[in-house]
């Protein structure tokens, strides 16, 4: 979504004549409208048989980089090849391989870990999404601050308030709700607590019979996650939590809509959209003081101070379902706080850092 809506947003803009974009692809060329304005140079590349990403992102990118005759590559996914050695700029959302690299799979860490390195020395700017991303590239990589720059993410303007009730209780029923729900969003990892949320839960569903709980996102745990909520569900009585592994923009800002409240327990982001995302749409959010969200979410949201904390957890869900005082300011302050938040300031920002890096 990263680079899409950046894109987006400079096919918007006016670009100087002398100044080109070449998009190179793995896979295959998106339809996407905004790809189809002139500024966009478009490249698939291949190599029978068809290659890998590491053929791929280690040998064609840096071959078709010096072929074009390429002034400045843009990274946006953490990674560098060391097989290029011209102007680069990359970006690093977090460093979470680095912080918790015993929960990332080899096959995952080792590729992240090595090109990111080695991109951070060699970049001439890295670009990253919060004060504390910024801080966490320093604390890990020994980079100097003044290479790093801060460019916070925003929230897409399709995320927003949706009153019509027929379309919301239509998502409920293709996502297998009955009537009213809590919802978690995001890839599964331990630093979001999803464990602790779903006990937490637990306690209380006696209390909320008419809420279910949805989590969506892929699995990094150890533990069988179906398993998991399967035994919980036969020892409350009934479907109480509910979880898919995806949902289409389309429909999460339904689901955003349509939920109650909104659970992110994390004690490690980069940034943090979901809260956000929820917040646009209206809804109340439950997350944590911590890493980035203490910038993003801040007074916003109910804050869960200790995420390992079963009973502070359950606590803090009833209040924000219960108390109507407390859901009717943060919804206010909320929708205030995302305000901050454009694509456009993204893009425009991002935009100067890379004009600054090209070749006087």
């Amino acid at each position: 979504r990263y680079l899409a809506n950046l894109l987006q947003q400079w096919s918007k803009f006016e670009i100087q004549n002398n100044l080109r974009f070449i998009l190179y692809f793995h896979k295959k060329i998106p339809d996407d409208e905004f790809l189809q304005n002139p500024i966009f140079e478009k490249k698939l590349l291949r190599f029978w048989p068809k290659p890998s990403f590491l053929i791929y992102f280690l040998f064609l990118l840096p071959r078709a980089f010096k072929k074009d005759r390429v002034d400045l590559a843009f990274f946006p996914g953490y990674m560098v090849p060391f097989t290029y050695t011209g102007r680069s700029v990359m970006v690093i959302h977090d460093l979470a391989y680095e912080a918790f690299p015993e929960v990332f799979p080899l096959r995952y860490k080792i590729p992240y870990r090595i090109f990111s390195r080695y991109g951070s020395k060699k970049s001439k700017a890295i670009i990253t999404v919060s004060e504390f991303s910024k801080k966490e590239i320093e604390r890990f990589y020994g980079i100097s601050p003044e290479k790093i720059f801060v460019t916070p993410l925003g929230v897409a303007e399709t995320f927003k308030q949706i009153s019509d009730e027929l379309i919301l209780e239509k998502i409920k029923q293709k996502y297998g709700i009955e009537k009213n729900f809590i919802l978690h969003l995001g890839q599964i990892f331990y630093r979001r607590h999803v464990l602790e949320s779903i006990a937490a839960f637990k306690k209380i569903a006696g209390d909320f019979p008419d809420f279910q709980f949805l989590l969506i996102g892929k699995n990094w745990l150890k533990e069988d996650l179906g398993a998991i909520l399967k035994e919980v569900n036969s020892e409350i009585g009934r479907e109480v939590l509910t979880w898919k592994l995806f949902a289409p923009d389309d429909e999460l800002v339904l689901l955003y809509n349509a939920a109650s409240l909104v659970l992110y327990l994390s004690d490690y982001e980069g940034f943090g959209l979901p809260p956000l995302e929820a917040m646009a749409c209206g809804t109340p959010v439950l997350t944590t003081n911590f890493a980035s969200l203490k910038e993003t979410a801040g007074d916003c949201a109910i804050i869960v101070n200790d995420p390992k904390n079963i009973d502070e957890i359950a606590k803090k869900i009833s209040k924000g379902l219960l108390d109507f005082d407390l859901r009717e300011k943060i919804i206010e302050k909320g929708l205030k706080n995302v305000q901050k938040y454009s694509w456009e300031r993204c893009a425009s920002q991002t935009l100067r850092i890379l004009l600054n890096c090209l070749p006087r």
